[in-house]
């Protein structure tokens, strides 16, 4: 079961698996009634969160969250350096990765000031436990 510690999908971090049981159903014309996400690696252990109808309702509403950002000309940096282990654009925001250990000054900046920014209060909704 997904943790509660996050909103649903991980506040819009694990997408992966909604997004492909929604491309399965439109191109099955059929209607998905649970999906998981594997982990199948030695580390993983071949674990796997399930996910059910609720999460997958859920999922439409994350993703129209999530893009309403750039539609209204918002590229918001994460709040939270976590975020930044696997991005592909750390240079660019000068995350200083060693191992495991992130720091991005940009995820330090909207830690600090997103309560405070509307721009923000999506993102915070989405990763807040009580959302969905």
């Amino acid at each position: 079961e997904p943790a509660r510690t996050d909103g649903p999908l991980k506040g819009g971090r694990m997408l992966q698996p909604a997004l492909y049981a929604a491309a399965a159903e439109q191109q099955c014309k059929g209607q998905v009634a649970a999906f998981e996400y594997r982990f199948p690696t030695p580390i993983g252990e071949n674990r796997s969160v399930p996910y059910g109808p609720v999460q997958f309702r859920q999922a439409r509403t994350v993703v129209e969250g999530l893009l309403a950002h750039p539609a209204a000309g918002e590229f918001l940096p994460t709040n939270d350096s976590s975020d930044c282990k696997l991005c592909d654009f750390q240079q660019i925001c000068r995350v200083q990765a060693e191992g495991w250990t992130i720091e991005s000054p940009r995820a330090k900046w909207a830690e600090e000031h997103a309560p405070d920014l509307e721009q923000y209060a999506g993102m915070l909704r989405r990763r807040s436990p009580g959302d969905g």
